[in-house]
């Protein structure tokens, strides 16, 4: 064995040896004993000769506690959040015309929606194997978020990856984490805004603040697919007024956007479904 000044003995740290029941004999053993560093061995079939080259110190023998004691392992407490589902499970009531729910295709995970015409009543051991609750999901993240964080990390801070996670998550700004107190935050309504007359000082509702997020956010998938697909932006020349008829204006409208009566209908289904998916959602927590 020569010096190698390269590569001297002290050059790793630790070397990881794999196959080490067959890899730390004749010429490897001498490549390994060059080098004064800790060894890891790798191996599912251990002979003798193989426990007594690494003085018979196996990793599976040294456990958790011993790992806190030697400050290698950092010590954990159990924080189990409990919820009326996670308990007890629940019912999704069909009510008298039924909901729709989605349902996911376990080997291809394509999802659909089903219409459940008759309540579905699930226990807790189906939860989260044959039935996922949304609501529970959202209650447990906010309970840790709320709750379990604050009093295990008081002074942790979020790293930049995880403040951009949870700007995604809650809809907000990425910049707002770097301000010194929570922003008062709201949904604003485009600058061109019709309201009647007599209630321009009134404030608009959570409803209709909602819905103009949701069509900023289509509106900004619309727009990256036709850049995608490098095509025109069709125009929007139309124009109504409060003396026109409903019926005529909803025909023009349908009209210049290509869609029929039958395809508006489809829409109204669908948003029946979600809008209670969030009615019922809150109630099985």
């Amino acid at each position: 064995m020569v010096y190698n000044a390269g590569i001297p003995p002290e050059f790793f740290d630790f070397i990881i040896v794999d196959e080490c029941h067959r890899s730390i004999y004749e010429l490897w053993s001498q490549v390994l004993l060059y080098f004064d560093s800790f060894l890891i061995g790798l191996t599912a079939t251990p002979a003798g000769k193989t426990i007594g080259f690494f003085n018979q110190n196996l990793v599976m023998q040294y456990g958790h506690d011993e790992a806190v004691t030697d400050g290698v392992n950092v010590d954990f407490d159990v924080y189990r959040i409990r919820t009326r589902v996670t308990e007890q499970g629940a019912t999704i009531e069909a009510g008298d015309t039924g909901v729709y729910v989605e349902k996911r295709h376990k080997l291809t995970r394509a999802e659909r929606l089903e219409l459940l015409q008759q309540d579905l009543t699930y226990t807790a051991n189906q939860l989260d194997r044959d039935i996922v609750s949304e609501s529970q999901i959202r209650t447990v993240l906010q309970q840790f978020r709320d709750k379990v964080l604050p009093d295990a990390f008081p002074r942790a801070k979020p790293t930049v990856r995880q403040a951009r996670l949870l700007a995604k998550l809650y809809r907000i700004p990425f910049a707002a984490f770097y301000l010194t107190e929570p922003p008062a935050y709201r949904i604003r309504v485009p600058k061109d805004y019709r309201r009647l007359a007599g209630t321009m000082g009134r404030e608009v509702s959570s409803a209709i603040l909602t819905d103009v997020q949701d069509a900023r956010e289509r509106r900004a998938v619309v727009l990256e697919l036709f850049e995608a697909s490098r095509a025109t932006v069709p125009a929007f020349e139309e124009s109504v007024s409060l003396s026109d008829d409903p019926e005529e204006v909803g025909t023009a409208l349908r009209s210049t956007l290509g869609v029929s009566l039958q395809e508006q209908v489809s829409w109204l289904v669908l948003l029946r479904y979600v809008f209670l998916k969030r009615a019922i959602l809150p109630s099985t927590r």
